[in-house]
């Protein structure tokens, strides 16, 4: 039971502003459930859907004095477990009772996220210089084990109080990198380091706060590895095969040679070819990070 996906839909979006500087939007979302069952509650329940006053934050813009008015989901008539929710933001709200909007307790879900930047130092092993010129040895071997050296990168920390929070959603985001491009960082550039809930009271309301932390690496979190070993592929007569490396004399390689990106021993000389491999899970932040 649960919602499987969020998805923000262009057609249906709109805005408004008049002479009294009142200003509304309206954003409208895909949600797909898990369950026939589940309803209105468990859908607008999901925190990848704006809460009752949040503000009017998308990707690209934004309206911290327009909060979330109300969520109005509505099931699609042929389908139980999909649901079209209708997000309607305004700056100006009715007063009940005489009491002003101002004078009202602070929604703690309408505070925008606090977000934090810092740096992480590492010793990262280093293959090329600053020039991208391969780190080898005089006779054009790579170094084993290759040097290393100290760098630093971004850390992102994302505080930010939600309705609901679930450890499982926190969990399927572990060891996995942006899919997409996230605000300004480019794909497999970010990844989720992990998720810190608090339970919180205030204001007579029940809420999570919750901290998200990121850490960047500009040369993505791909895992690059200079491409070399003590054995190369070679084709002879219409056959790939395997073979060890060995000198003019006939020895077997006793330091790894620099292999092309087919696999065969390279030439005195040539550039050096770097394996890339993707080990992180790609997933797509915008919408539920922060």
């Amino acid at each position: 039971m649960g919602v499987v996906y969020v998805e923000e839909l262009f057609d249906g979006r709109a805005g408004s502003g008049d002479y009294q500087r009142q200003r509304t939007y309206t954003r409208k979302f895909e949600v797909r459930t898990s369950d026939p069952g589940d309803g209105p509650r468990v859908v607008v329940g999901d925190p990848l859907l704006p809460g009752l006053g949040q503000p009017y934050v998308t990707l690209r813009e934004g309206d911290a004095g327009a909060l979330v008015k109300s969520v109005e989901p509505e099931q699609h008539a042929d389908d139980p477990t999909l649901w079209i929710v209708t997000v309607k933001y305004d700056t100006h709200f009715d007063v009940k009772d005489g009491q002003k909007p101002k004078d009202r307790p602070e929604d703690p879900l309408g505070r925008p996220p606090v977000w934090k930047f810092g740096f992480t130092k590492t010793a990262k092993p280093i293959t090329e210089d600053k020039d991208g010129k391969p780190i080898l040895n005089a006779a054009g071997f790579p170094f084993d084990p290759p040097p290393e050296r100290e760098v630093a990168y971004l850390t992102i920390s994302i505080t930010k109080n939600v309705a609901f929070w679930w450890a499982d959603q926190a969990a399927a985001l572990m060891e996995s990198v942006n899919k997409k491009p996230w605000y300004t960082l480019k794909p497999r550039t970010v990844k989720f380091q992990g998720q810190d809930a608090n339970s919180k009271f205030e204001n007579n309301m029940q809420f999570w706060e919750v901290t998200t932390s990121l850490e960047v690496r500009p040369e993505t979190w791909d895992l690059k590895i200079l491409n070399c070993g003590f054995d190369e592929k070679v084709t002879e007569n219409n056959v790939t095969f395997t073979r060890k490396i060995v000198d003019k004399m006939g020895r077997e390689a006793t330091t790894p040679y620099l292999l092309s990106q087919a696999g065969a021993k390279l030439a005195a000389g040539a550039s050096p070819y770097y394996l890339a491999f993707k080990i992180y899970a790609e997933i797509d932040y915008n919408g539920i990070i922060p």
